[in-house]
């Protein structure tokens, strides 16, 4: 589904940003650092990185400013509640 998206990108003027490389390297929350620096309207990850920031006890939203954030898309495994 991430992937319709990004290829849908241009259609919309959006700019994707993408990260290469393992989501928690080096450090869990790196993915959200990017979408603060890049300003990121939505935000595209798998349950399962959701999931691990959670079991550790990571907010995202306590630590970046994630104003201009829209939308979290989840794609991948089944999500949990």
């Amino acid at each position: 589904m991430l992937w319709n998206f990004l290829v849908g990108t241009p259609l919309t003027k959006a700019v994707p940003v993408l990260y290469d490389g393992h989501p928690a390297y080096p450090q869990p929350d790196v993915l959200w650092k990017l979408a603060q620096d890049a300003g990121a309207a939505v935000f595209g990850a798998s349950p399962s990185y959701v999931e691990q920031l959670s079991k550790a006890g990571i907010v995202p939203a306590d630590r970046y400013d994630l104003s201009k954030l829209r939308t979290v898309v989840l794609a991948g495994s089944p999500a949990n509640p």
